[in-house]
């Protein structure tokens, strides 16, 4: 809330009558030079404000009243009065003019202020804000539609108000206005917060948004860990799932190889037995496991490993389980004896 001012007066000329525009008034919110300049009188204030408060179930109205003038193509409204809305059909969050309301207003117009004009309505929104709802931008059209008439809400349960005019063809809300009285009357108006407190829900809607969004973000940069996380352990299992499968495989190959082995000593014991010799034989056959490369053949094979392949290609084959020498493949595995 700033000081009073106290002005020159200035007198404009409308309608062959003479319009004092205030000069002892406060400035509520912050005066844009391009609005429309609202000035409200300081008994009017309190009584809608009294009016406002009296039932918060549902939603109240009124007709604001006062002079229009225009100086250098600012339009100036000076609400001195106004008049309930009777009749009207009113809910927690809607309020409707019915006939017998827009009956009982031309009457008390006509009856109290016929030198005045209506320059826009009043309506309250207990506990929603100060805005104008789709229904309430529906009567600002239709009933209230003229460029100089403006439209009040109030929430008397937040405390919090503001004013709404035409500006570029639109109802778009007013950032201040003025409260004035008589010049010998001091102006006495506590808590005008709605301004102050549309910055402070700015601002904290500011810093919730702000919330959210790094809330968002970290959700977002966890699941993707998450992900990660959770791809590599994956492959991490795999891999080990394949690493046993493949040592389960070699181990069973060796155990193969081994009995074979066990056998071809048993034969060779036998023969050795039909036929007495001089020399003896080792117990334990030495095997070497070679992995077939792309290309290998059996003779090759044997040559990188030292082995002599005319001797020992019967052997190899009867080990490896091998019916046709030209029938091996890249990738298999061979047993060959190093003795």
């Amino acid at each position: 809330m700033k000081e009073i001012e106290i002005l020159e007066d200035e007198k404009i000329n409308e309608c062959d009558k003479t319009i004092k525009l205030p000069v002892n008034f406060i400035v509520v919110g912050e005066i844009d030079v391009n609005d429309i300049k609202i000035y409200i009188k300081q008994g009017v204030y309190k009584e809608i404000e009294k009016f406002s408060k009296e039932d918060t179930s549902h939603e109240r109205g009124a007709i604001l009243i006062g002079d229009y003038a225009e100086i250098n193509s600012k339009k100036h409204v000076i609400i001195s009065d106004f008049i309930e809305a009777k009749y009207t059909d009113a809910s927690a969050s809607t309020l409707t003019f019915t006939h017998e309301t827009w009956n009982y207003i031309h009457k008390k117009h006509e009856e109290l202020y016929p030198e005045k004009k209506i320059l826009g309505w009043q309506h309250t929104h207990p506990s929603y804000g100060i805005f104008l709802s789709n229904y309430d931008i529906f009567i600002q059209k239709n009933f209230f539609n003229l460029p100089w008439q403006v439209a009040y809400v109030v929430d008397p349960i937040a405390g919090t108000r503001g004013f709404f005019q035409w500006k570029n063809d639109k109802v778009e809300k007013i950032s201040g206005f003025y409260i004035f009285d008589d010049i010998e009357n001091k102006i006495d108006i506590k808590q005008v917060k709605s301004y102050e407190k549309k910055e402070k829900f700015k601002l904290c809607s500011i810093i919730m948004i702000f919330l959210t969004t790094i809330l968002l973000m970290l959700t977002v940069y966890f699941g993707i860990e998450k992900y990660t996380v959770t791809k590599k352990l994956n492959e991490i299992i795999s891999t080990n799932t394949k690493i046993t499968s493949e040592k389960d495989e070699l181990v069973q190959k060796l155990q193969q190889s081994n009995e074979l082995a066990q056998k071809l000593q048993q034969d060779d014991n036998s023969s050795k037995t039909a036929k007495p010799s001089d020399e003896t034989t080792n117990d334990i056959v030495k095997l070497k496991v070679y992995t077939i490369k792309e290309g290998d053949t059996l003779n090759e094979i044997c040559k990188k490993n030292n082995i002599e392949y005319a001797k020992n290609k019967s052997e190899i084959l009867k080990i490896n389980d091998i019916e046709n020498e030209d029938e091996i493949y890249f990738g298999q595995t061979l047993y060959l004896p190093l003795d």
